[in-house]
């Protein structure tokens, strides 16, 4: 069905960046109430310890619960019953151990360091392990990922991906050891899905607005016959630590790849051109046409503006505003494919997901999903529609939570400038964009919700 388009000039308002300082780092009591979460869970699961693996790639579990993100090496944080944090870091994690924000106990354990430097000051593996372990009953083990349907049960050897080498050191060094990783990003109540204090919302609220004005500049400074690697130069692209490779793909061949980085590629009027940047908390990406107007379109997607992109943008707003606490990720799920579900979209990947210090924790959206959103959740409206022919992507993807009443009075109290950035955001939703979003969804930047058309012009702008 062919949808009449409805755009209306924003006046340049979406592109207004938020001017806040950066807040990387939380305070020491959000990682003791983290810890005190997991402590729970441990009890719950007659877990004695826990042992968090991370490396440079899936730093999340050790950052969430200590702040330490793994930069050369690879590290286990081992944490027990009692909530006492010990690392076991490489020659260079050492010296950062001095960024955590409360007192932990570390040792130094020289093999997690790069090829060819000092290992000559570290027992083995599995001599500290011990040591840490002591006679304990139950050692849980959390990775990246989990086995959601394991063909070989609950044998840790053949259902955690922390490395061989290193689970067998602990196979060896411990009683009995288990696979943890569901407890922490199994949707709704894994520890790490979810945001539960005022602090950690203005956290992500910072990140957002950090993310987001990076692709504002990017906007703004977008140009006609410039070359993908120029754009982030003009951007300013801060130093933020980085959740995935940056993205500024110009032309159909670029488009198509997607994930490739910068390069040399021109960007022509009228052609495709998509923009993604992501920090730890958040990820903003946008992907329309590189035009001023219908008539500066290509002569191939000219046509696609009513049944491709204007279909897109109002699955997106279907996503927001069935977006509520208690709502079924099957229920969110339908919400888009209703509209966008036919194969011409291309709609291959959970249009919607959670976020942490990763750019993807876990995802629920899928056919007939029952899990639940709850309070705290932290999202990504990562919806992706793309064609091969002709070469199209449509995206606007963008970081929110999710929090009940008790959670967004906190917010009020202990931060109401941001709580009012977010109402000011409710407001354009509802009154501009004319998306019904509930009062528990919170927009975490200016950019939520708005999809650009022509990306030349960045006044005009779809609205529901």
């Amino acid at each position: 069905m062919i949808m009449k388009i409805k755009y209306i000039n924003a006046k340049e308002t979406c592109l207004k960046e938020t001017d806040c300082a950066p807040v990387n780092k939380l305070s020491a009591e959000v990682y003791k109430l983290r810890i005190d979460k997991l402590t729970n869970r441990m009890k719950e699961n007659n877990i004695s310890q826990v042992v968090l693996y991370g490396d440079r790639e899936h730093s999340a579990n050790i950052e969430y619960f200590c702040g330490f993100d793994p930069r050369f090496e690879e590290a286990l944080a081992i944490i027990d019953e009692k909530g006492k944090v010990t690392l076991i870091v490489g020659n260079e994690g050492w010296g950062y151990i001095e960024d955590i924000p409360f007192q932990v106990d570390a040792v130094l354990y020289q093999n997690f360091s790069l090829q060819g430097q000092p290992r000559d000051q570290s027992p083995a593996l599995e001599q500290i392990i011990k040591k840490i372990v002591g006679n304990s009953v139950k050692t849980g083990v959390a990775g990246y990922k989990y086995e959601e349907n394991p063909v070989d049960g609950r044998d840790i050897r053949r259902i955690s991906d922390i490395p061989s080498k290193i689970l067998t050191s602990l196979i060896e060094s411990c009683n009995s050891v288990c696979d943890f990783t569901q407890e922490l990003i199994r949707v709704p109540d894994g520890i790490r899905m979810s945001l539960y204090c005022a602090e950690e919302i203005a956290w992500a609220e910072n990140q957002a607005n950090r993310c987001t004005g990076v692709i504002q500049r990017m906007l703004k400074n977008l140009r006609i016959g410039m070359k993908e690697y120029e754009l982030p130069m003009e951007a300013k692209v801060g130093f933020d630590p980085r959740s995935m490779h940056p993205i500024c793909n110009f032309g159909s061949t670029s488009v198509r790849i997607g994930l490739r980085s910068p390069g040399e590629s021109v960007l022509q009027l009228g052609d495709v051109c998509g923009m993604c940047y992501g920090i730890k908390g958040n990820l903003v990406s946008r992907a329309s046409i590189a035009a001023y107007g219908e008539d500066t379109c290509s002569d191939e997607l000219a046509g696609y503006l009513d049944k491709f992109y204007y279909t897109y943008f109002l699955a997106v707003a279907n996503w927001y505003e069935t977006l509520r606490l208690g709502v079924s990720a099957g229920e969110l799920y339908d919400s888009v494919m209703d509209l966008i579900g036919d194969p011409q979209f291309g709609v291959s990947l959970n249009p919607g997901h959670y976020i942490g210090t990763e750019e993807w924790s876990n995802a629920s959206t899928r056919k007939g999903g029952a899990e639940p959103v709850i309070s705290g959740a932290h999202l990504q409206s990562d919806i992706i529609a793309s064609s091969a022919s002709p070469v199209m992507a449509a995206i606007c993807e963008d970081g929110l939570v999710v929090a009940d009443e008790k959670l967004r009075n906190e917010l009020q109290n202990k931060y109401p400038k941001v709580y009012e950035r977010i109402i000011d955001r409710q407001i354009f939703f509802r009154e501009v964009l004319n998306i019904r979003i509930k009062d528990e969804v919170l927009p975490l930047s200016n950019l939520n919700g708005v999809f650009f058309p022509f990306m030349m012009d960045t006044n005009k702008i779809f609205v529901k």
